[in-house]
This record gives structure tokens, C-alpha cells and sequence, in this order.
């Protein structure tokens, strides 16, 4: 995740954007009463709380301490837990979670394959992964004020094609679904107040027709992490 604080975002139209991208995450987790979910790299806890009251128990991880700090001051249940914790060695048992979220997460990761393992390692079988990565981005850098290197902008250490994020998972993951995130031109549309309170299903459903036209920035994979089963079918597109 960024460094932006999404519970501080004053403009009304940037704060429905990412509530609509939160409402997408839960929708594709198909959250039950009873799941355990994790919750890598959740920054101050907003998409997390998107997911609480469907759960059984949510655990925020993030690398910041601040960001938990504040995750913990902003949801304050009992089916939630903040914890910080590094992505190639999560402070898990093995396969205890049903569902893993790494939402804008595996681009800042230096050790991207050691990550994967350690999510692959506590996840259930069967279990739901949900990553969402930017779609064949051109990495921009930009000149460190300290040091006066060239260092990628946002941290961003890597660019994902479908090819590269079937690369990164074992052969036992089976895709469900990839959606784009956001359209270019969705939000200008259910901004409008007769479209604002779309429920989720629909708003994905416009996305994915003006996705047509052109495609969004993220992409959003589901998974499903199935035992003693070869994929050997190309990712949807």
C-alpha cells in the first residue's frame, strides 16, 4: 500500500474510489461467518474494515509500526488484530488462514519468491488469495533528495503481466477471477448522485463493460489454493 493515509482523504470523490476498490476486495473474498482472514501489507486498517463484519477474525500485517499504530486505533473489535510483521517470514502458524489479501503489496517487495512461499505457507487448503498488482507498469523513477540516486517512485521494485504473477505462484493455484481496477472512467460516471449508492456487484459490472474501452490501472486476481491439482490452463483475460 501507499503512504496515504485513506481515513484522512478529504476529497469526497477520492475517498468513494477507494471504498468502491475495498467493497470489490470483500466481494471477491466471498467472506464467511466462520473464516479466518489475513490481511498483508493493510497499511491503516481502512480495507480491513471493509472486511470485519463478514469474517470470523481479521489480521492486519504491515511493515510500518506507525500503520499499525493507527489500524489499532481505528478498529477497535473483537474479531481484529494488528500485528507488524515482515512478508518473508510471517509470524504464522502454517495453514491457518482461509483467506489472504496482498493488495498493492508484492510490487514493494524485495524478496518477492520468499514472500510467496511464506503466503503459500499459511494458507489453508482451498483457501482464497486476492492480490491486486498496477497492470505492465513502466516503473518511473525519480532522483533521491539525500543520496541523488534514480530510485523507483513509490517503491514500486516491480511490473506484473499475467505471465509473471503465474510465474510467482505454485502450480496448485487455480484462477477464479481477474478483474482491471478502476476503469479510467467509471468513477466520472457513479460520482453522479443517482448512480453514487450502486450496490458493489453492479459497480463492478460497468466497470468491466467500459473495461472494454480501456482497461484500469490495477488488476485484481482471486485464487484458489487447490491441493494435488495441476494448472495447466493460461490466465484468463
Amino acid at each position: 500500500m501507499s503512504n496515504q493515509n485513506l481515513w484522512e482523504i478529504d476529497a469526497e470523490y477520492i475517498k468513494h474510489q477507494h471504498k468502491r476498490r475495498a467493497e470489490v476486495v470483500a466481494l471477491l473474498l466471498e467472506l464467511k461467518q466462520n473464516d479466518v482472514v489475513l490481511d498483508i501489507g493493510c497499511g491503516e486498517g481502512y480495507i480491513t474494515s471493509f472486511l470485519l463484519g463478514q469474517a470470523g477474525f481479521v489480521v492486519g500485517l504491515d511493515v510500518s509500526s506507525d500503520h499499525v499504530k493507527i489500524a489499532k486505533s481505528k478498529l477497535n473489535a473483537s474479531n481484529v488484530d494488528f500485528c507488524r510483521g515482515d512478508t518473508s517470514n510471517l509470524p504464522f502458524r502454517p495453514s491457518c488462514f482461509d483467506k489472504i489479501t496482498a493488495l498493492e503489496v508484492l510490487e514493494h517487495l524485495p524478496n518477492l519468491e520468499m514472500s510467496v512461499e511464506e503466503i503459500d505457507r499459511c494458507a489453508k487448503e482451498n483457501a482464497v488469495l486476492v492480490i491486486s498488482v498496477p497492470w505492465k507498469e513502466k516503473i518511473p523513477h525519480q532522483r533521491h533528495k539525500k543520496t541523488g540516486r534514480h530510485v523507483p517512485r513509490w517503491g514500486h521494485l516491480h511490473s506484473f503481466d499475467d505471465a509473471d504473477i503465474a510465474s510467482l505462484l505454485p502450480s496448485y493455484y487455480a484462477l477464479v477471477i481477474k478483474k482491471h481496477l478502476p476503469n479510467t472512467y467509471i468513477h466520472l460516471i457513479t460520482w453522479l448522485p443517482v448512480l453514487r449508492h450502486l450496490p458493489p456487484r453492479n459497480w463492478l459490472r460497468i466497470n468491466d463493460i467500459l473495461g472494454k474501452i480501456r482497461k484500469g490501472y490495477w488488476v485484481i486476481y482471486k485464487f484458489k489454493k487447490v491441493a494435488n491439482r495441476r494448472r495447466d490452463f493460461p490466465l484468463m483475460s
